[in-house]
């Protein structure tokens, strides 16, 4: 599978694309909002995993541009950030879900997996 992870936290981004790539997948990364943009709507993925808090243009509003693009590729949000208020607003900018720092990377990889499954199972939503 193909993901990108758009996060400004290089520490974080290394970490998680060293372990996609360990499970067999292809990973790229971005650092801020608008990169993360460019790429998601110029190459296919199988999930963009989209942190909140990102420089130039934060996580919501890049899954907001993409759905307005039409581009029906699985959004995860990861955030420190939870509350109610703001996984509803992240679902309603389109995002598929919601992942809150810090998590096991055993829970998050099972929820991509869930979310690749899910988008799969519903071929004529593309």
């Amino acid at each position: 599978m193909n993901f990108l992870i758009v996060d400004d936290d290089q520490g974080l981004a290394a970490l998680l694309k060293m372990e996609l790539e360990d499970q067999g997948h292809t990973v790229e990364t971005a650092s801020n909002g608008f990169d993360g943009k460019s790429l998601s709507l110029k190459r296919r993925y199988d999930v963009i995993i989209l942190d909140l808090m990102l420089p130039g243009m934060n996580g919501r509003q890049v899954c907001q541009e993409l759905r307005k693009h039409h581009n029906p590729t699985p959004v995860m949000i990861m955030s420190a950030l939870d509350t109610p208020d703001e996984k509803k607003a992240c679902i309603s900018a389109g995002a598929s879900d919601f992942m809150a720092k810090p998590f096991l990377f055993d829970d998050f990889y099972h929820r991509l997996l869930q979310l690749v499954k899910g988008y799969r199972y519903h071929p004529d939503e593309r």
